[in-house]
């Protein structure tokens, strides 16, 4: 995209200065300063906005407002009282359906130093109604959701602990409990498994295949 923008302002900016050369030539024949040319090119491509290539799951917006109003809404105390900085009123969301009845679910990823410890951070899973679903605290990102179902809900999986080469060494598997309604809340007292999570499992919140949109509330 920007390298079209800036490939077309040359062209317009070439054809100008062409024409404009043409009128200098029939007259006094003065030579074209380029140096112009060159520095609005220079503007264009430091204006052009760089196109970030985010999950269609993290980017509808209008969920994002109804996000940002259950959040502001949660953390009313926090925000009147100005506790939290800029940095902890960072979000990111995803919108999937984790019980198949064609539903979305929203996984909510809070960021910053509030809500983030050593142990990881904190994570919302609401409803469709955006009804709390489960609170999740010291978890790390990314987050699959396995094809696997417990309870009618697809099981949650996240890493485990590393190796010393930093591979993954376990994994984590979040499974729906019908009576409670949620899944369990603290990662960290689950027991740790070495099945890894399979190709047919979305992945979340992953550097590579899955960036997230970022939200401020």
């Amino acid at each position: 995209m920007k390298q079209n923008i800036i490939y077309y302002t040359y062209a317009i900016l070439l054809f100008t200065s062409c024409q404009y050369s043409k009128k200098e030539t029939n007259s006094n024949s003065k030579k074209i300063d380029t140096s112009e040319i060159q520095k609005q090119i220079e503007v264009v491509e430091t204006d052009s906005p760089i196109m970030e290539d985010y999950q269609i799951e993290t980017s509808n917006d209008e969920t994002a407002k109804k996000i940002i109003n259950f959040l502001l809404d949660k953390n009313k105390n926090e925000v009147e009282k100005n506790l939290l900085t800029s940095d902890d009123r960072k979000f990111s969301f995803y919108e999937i359906d984790l019980n198949d009845d064609h539903k979305n679910e929203y996984i909510i990823f809070l960021k910053g130093r509030y809500f983030c410890g050593s142990g990881g951070c904190s994570f919302y899973l609401l409803n469709n109604d955006f009804s709390i679903n489960t609170y999740f605290s010291v978890t790390y990102p990314p987050i699959f959701r396995s094809s696997s179902k417990t309870d009618g809900w697809h099981d949650l999986i996240l890493f485990g602990d590393y190796n010393q080469d930093g591979g993954i060494k376990n994994y984590i598997y979040l499974k729906y409990d019908k009576l409670k309604g949620k899944y369990p809340s603290n990662p960290s007292l689950i027991e740790k498994v070495d099945m890894a999570p399979s190709g047919h499992d979305f992945v979340m919140w992953h550097d590579e295949f899955s960036k997230a949109k970022p939200y401020t509330f």
